[in-house]
C-alpha cells in the first residue's frame, strides 16, 4: 500500500514539474505561439500574434478554392462544388491566443496531454467555420440543377452497308438535392482541410434506352430522300455540311421523338456555321437577310421527306412562308427558326432509327436505318396539289399507298400556305 501511495505521489510531482516547466517556457514566449503547435497543418510554433495571424488569413484564402465532390451512390462522374461558392469562412476566433496558451488551461491531465503532443509536434488548432445555411442550400441545388443530364444514346457510323457504334450510350444522372445538402452540412463540421471534401448522396440515374445489340438489328434502310443544291454557294454549302454533320450518326430508340434543333443548335460561328440567305418578313414583306446558318432548312426538309418515306410519326413541321426552289412536291417543305419552329418525329419501328446525313458534290442525303416490319410488296409515294388565290398559295401534300402496285389508300400529310 505504501508503494502505491508513493508511486501516485511520484507521478504527480512529475506531472507538476512538467507543466511547470512548460508553463516557464510559455512566459518566457508569452507573445508567440508554443512550440510543437500546428494550425491545421501548418506550423505555427514560435510564431508571434500577428505571424498567426497571417496564416489564418491565408488559410482561409486556400480554402475558397477547396472543392467539394458530390458523387451518386450507383457511380457517376462526379460534380464540383467550390468553398466559395455559398462562402464558407474561418471562425473568428483568437487562434494566436490558443498557439499561446497550450498547456496552461484545462485539468492538469489535459495540460500534461498539450505539453507532450506539442513537444513530438502533434498539437493541432483545428479550425472552425461558418456558412449561411440558406447560402449552402442554394449553391447545392444550383450545381445539382446545371449537372443534372439525361441519358445518351450510342452514336453511329455508316462505313459499310449498315450502322455500327461508334460511341456507347452514356447514363444521365439527376442529384436529389436535400440530400447532398444534408451530406455536405454533415462532413463540414469534421473536414480534413488538407484534402478536398466528398460526399456520396443519392442520384436517379437514367440508362440508353439503345444497346449494341439492338443497333445490331438495324440493317434496312426504312427511308431515304436527296435534294440538291449549289455547291459553289459559299454562304449556304458550310452551313449545310455543319448541320447534317452534327445529326449523323444519331440514333432514336423506339417511342422516342427526334427534334432537330436539340442537335443542329446553336447556329453559331464556332459551332462551324456562317452567314447566309434566310427568309424574313420586313415591313409586312416578305424578303432574304443574312443570318447566321441560312439554308439550312434544306438539311430539315430532306429530313422531313425521309421521315415520311419512313412512315415515322410527324409530331411537329412548320411550312415556308414562301415556296422554296430546290423541291419539286408541294408542301413537302420544313421550315427551321432556332426557338419557335422545329422538325420532329418519333420512332415508330419495333427497333430504333440510325440516320445517316450526307454532303456529296451538289447533294444532301439522308438514310434512315431500322429493321423494316412493312410488308415487301408495299409500297408509299408522296404527292402533292396547290391553289392560287390572291397573294397565297395552299397547298396539300398526300400519301399514296400501294400493294402490289394497286393504290389502297391516299391520306392528307399536311397543309401548307405561302406568299406569292
Amino acid at each position: 500500500m505504501k508503494k502505491l501511495v508513493y508511486f501516485i505521489k511520484t507521478t504527480l510531482v512529475l506531472c507538476i514539474a512538467l507543466i511547470s516547466l512548460n508553463c516557464v517556457e510559455v512566459s518566457a514566449n508569452e507573445d508567440r505561439a508554443h512550440e510543437g503547435v500546428y494550425f491545421e497543418d501548418v506550423q505555427i510554433g514560435g510564431k508571434t500574434r500577428e505571424e498567426t495571424q497571417t496564416i489564418v488569413e491565408e488559410f482561409q484564402s486556400e480554402i475558397q478554392e477547396k472543392t467539394i465532390s458530390i458523387k451518386a451512390k450507383e457511380g457517376s462522374k462526379p460534380i464540383q462544388l467550390k468553398l466559395s461558392d455559398f462562402d464558407l469562412q474561418v471562425e473568428k476566433r483568437d487562434y494566436a491566443e490558443e498557439a499561446i496558451n497550450v498547456g496552461t488551461t484545462g485539468n492538469l491531465i489535459n495540460r500534461y496531454k498539450d505539453v507532450l503532443d506539442s513537444k513530438n509536434g502533434k498539437k493541432i488548432i483545428k479550425a472552425t467555420y461558418v456558412y449561411e445555411d440558406a447560402k449552402l442550400k442554394e449553391a447545392v441545388e444550383k450545381v445539382c440543377k446545371k449537372n443534372e443530364t439525361p441519358a445518351k444514346e450510342p452514336t453511329v457510323s455508316f462505313e459499310g452497308s449498315a450502322p455500327t457504334v461508334t460511341k456507347l450510350g452514356e447514363k444521365g444522372v439527376k442529384f436529389d438535392p436535400e440530400d447532398a445538402y444534408k451530406k455536405i452540412k454533415e462532413k463540414i463540421s469534421d473536414w480534413d482541410s488538407k484534402k478536398n471534401l466528398e460526399v456520396e448522396a443519392d442520384a436517379e440515374i437514367t440508362k440508353p434506352k439503345v444497346t449494341e445489340d439492338m443497333i445490331k438489328q438495324c440493317t434496312d434502310v426504312v427511308g431515304e430522300y436527296e435534294t440538291k443544291f449549289n455547291p459553289g454557294d459559299n454562304e449556304k454549302t458550310p452551313n449545310l455540311k455543319a448541320a447534317t454533320g452534327y445529326i449523323n450518326g444519331s440514333v432514336v430508340a423506339k417511342g422516342e421523338t427526334f427534334s432537330i434543333l436539340s442537335k443542329i443548335s446553336p447556329c453559331t460561328t464556332a459551332r462551324g456555321y456562317v452567314y447566309g440567305k434566310a427568309f424574313q418578313r420586313k415591313n409586312g414583306e416578305l424578303t432574304t437577310v443574312q443570318a447566321i446558318g441560312g439554308g439550312i432548312c434544306q438539311v430539315s426538309t430532306t429530313l422531313y421527306n425521309a421521315a415520311l418515306y419512313a412512315e415515322a410519326e410527324i409530331v411537329e413541321r412548320n411550312c415556308h412562308s414562301g415556296k422554296v426552289g430546290y423541291l419539286k412536291t408541294p408542301s413537302s417543305d420544313a421550315m427551321l427558326n432556332e426557338g419557335s419552329s422545329d422538325l420532329k418525329f418519333k420512332n415508330t419501328f419495333d427497333a430504333p432509327m440510325c440516320i445517316q446525313a450526307y454532303v456529296n458534290g451538289g447533294t444532301i442525303g439522308f438514310k434512315i436505318y431500322s429493321k423494316e416490319n412493312r410488308p415487301s410488296n408495299r409500297t408509299v409515294e408522296f404527292v402533292g396539289s396547290e391553289q392560287s388565290s390572291g397573294n397565297y398559295t395552299y397547298a396539300q401534300l398526300y400519301k399514296i399507298v400501294k400493294v402490289d402496285g394497286v393504290q389502297k389508300e391516299k391520306t392528307k400529310i399536311n397543309d401548307s400556305r405561302y406568299e406569292n
